[in-house]
């Protein structure tokens, strides 16, 4: 047998000589003591080619072309969502003046305002608070402490607030106080604190 188509194994393990494995064909297909075997010694082998990885490669872009098409794509719908609310409002008029809030019935609930700016006119919805806040309206909004404590002379809690945003260019107080009536158990205290008094 000729050295180019192979040789027998050494007692000693087998091995390399001469830049030739010594080893068959068929066993050096096989053998991890031979990873570059060289093909023009052991033409029986197939040749080992650095394009063998070509096909995953191919994936690796083609995903990574896929995700660079879905960011254009998505990118391209944020703008054309923009360019359709600039569309809607169809106004570039930034100097707009607004009404106060006008309940739809009654005194409060919802209700809308109304802009003009320049020639130009339209309006929004806005909401005016039907519990105790209705007295600041729908554009004074306050920040709020604690209740108080019952007071025995007015039967009456208090709280204060002070000014945390004004909306539409409102007037707003800087501090406003609110009051409502205590509860009436601690009425009903009072009263029979009275009586025991009156005995």
């Amino acid at each position: 047998m000729s050295r180019a188509q192979g040789c027998s194994h050494t007692r000693g393990g087998g091995g390399c000589n001469g830049g030739s494995c010594c080893l068959t064909p068929a066993q050096a297909a096989h053998s991890p003591l031979c990873p570059l075997l060289d093909t023009t010694l052991h033409p029986n082998l197939p040749p080992i080619s650095p394009s063998s990885s070509f096909p995953g490669r191919m994936q690796v872009r083609g995903l990574l072309l896929l995700l660079v098409l879905i960011l254009l794509a998505a990118t391209t719908e944020a703008g054309k969502t923009k360019k359709e609310k600039a569309k809607k409002d169809g106004s570039k008029c930034e100097d707009w003046r607004w009404g106060p809030c006008v309940p739809n019935s009654k005194d409060c609930g919802l209700g809308y305002r109304e802009g003009t700016c320049k020639d130009e006119s339209k309006k929004l919805k806005c909401k005016i608070p039907c519990n105790w806040k209705k007295k600041f309206g729908a554009d004074c909004k306050y920040k709020f402490e604690s209740w108080g404590g019952c007071s025995a002379q007015t039967g009456l809690k208090t709280r204060s607030g002070i000014l945390k945003k004004a909306l539409y260019n409102a007037q707003c107080e800087e501090i406003v106080s609110v009051t409502k009536p205590c509860s009436s158990k601690i009425k009903s205290k009072s009263k029979a604190k009275k009586g025991k008094g009156k005995d």
